[in-house]
């Protein structure tokens, strides 16, 4: 881990309002969802990066199978390991690899359902602060267990090149408590009513994978607006000028009718 309070800190103090707010900088390599996560919830028995991946690889079936290749073929970001996983052996295989397997950036990222899946497993309420968003109100997301209650929480700050950095309240690293205290249940619109419940697959919740395709599809809109905009601001291309010997040609054949011959 890094040093506490930098990658950010002066910035997430200023925007979650508080100065018991700091950044715990994760090693971009590939695996920073999972080694914050490792950080945050290793108590006497160190949780490994590998541990999580194993953990979240195993429960890949076959309708994860199925979205996952939804989402490859719409072109979203972080499914291109997709293009040589043909089944479930190989996407759980795929998942499991870590930075040291395959090289540094070389493994797949995390995204909605590794999420998902990590806060399930753990027991652990996921809180994002994702500095992606364009508008302040969709850029804190929280994630819950899909089988039971959260008994504690973890904060990750999800920069724009899509990194993960731990994020730590009165320099803990977790939180043990659920609901979270109340400036952190304010920030995440966190309400007591539904705190404390089950999160259900059938439940509407902002997806990642979803917030991550229609970056994509903004992308393509905004390069094609970008061509558009390039092309009309061209001049317009002049005409060149015909030799005088073309246009003494050309005049001679109008003057000519039926090319010479009697009618």
């Amino acid at each position: 881990m890094g040093v506490r309070g930098g990658g950010g800190g002066a910035t997430v103090q200023t925007v979650l309002g508080s100065e018991k707010f700091s950044v715990d900088v994760v090693p971009a390599d590939g695996d920073c969802f999972y080694t914050a996560m490792s950080h945050a919830l290793s108590d006497r028995d160190v949780i490994t990066v590998r541990t999580l991946r194993e953990r979240v690889s195993q429960a890949v079936d076959g309708e994860t199978l199925a979205c996952f290749k939804v989402a490859y073929d719409a072109g979203v970001a972080g499914f291109e390991f997709m293009r040589r996983c043909k089944d479930l052996p190989s996407v759980r295989a795929r998942l499991a690899k870590t930075s040291e397997d395959v090289g540094v950036g070389q493994c797949v990222w995390a995204n909605d359902f590794e999420i998902r899946t990590t806060a399930t497993l753990s027991r652990c309420a996921i809180l994002i602060w994702d500095m992606e968003a364009r508008q302040q109100k969709n850029a804190f997301l929280y994630f819950q267990p899909e089988s039971s209650a959260p008994v504690r929480f973890v904060m990750l700050q999800r920069t724009r090149r899509e990194h993960y950095n731990l994020i730590t309240f009165e320099s803990r690293l977790r939180g043990d408590t659920w609901p979270p205290p109340l400036p952190i249940s304010q920030i995440w619109n966190i309400r007591p009513a539904i705190a404390t419940r089950p999160s259900t697959q059938t439940e509407t919740r902002r997806s990642l994978i979803e917030a991550e395709h229609l970056r994509h599809l903004k992308r393509q809109r905004r390069q094609l607006l970008k061509d558009n905009t390039s092309s009309s601001s061209r001049p317009p291309q002049k005409k060149e000028a015909s030799s005088p010997m073309a246009l003494r040609a050309s005049t001679k054949r109008q003057r000519t009718p039926n090319n010479g011959k009697k009618a």
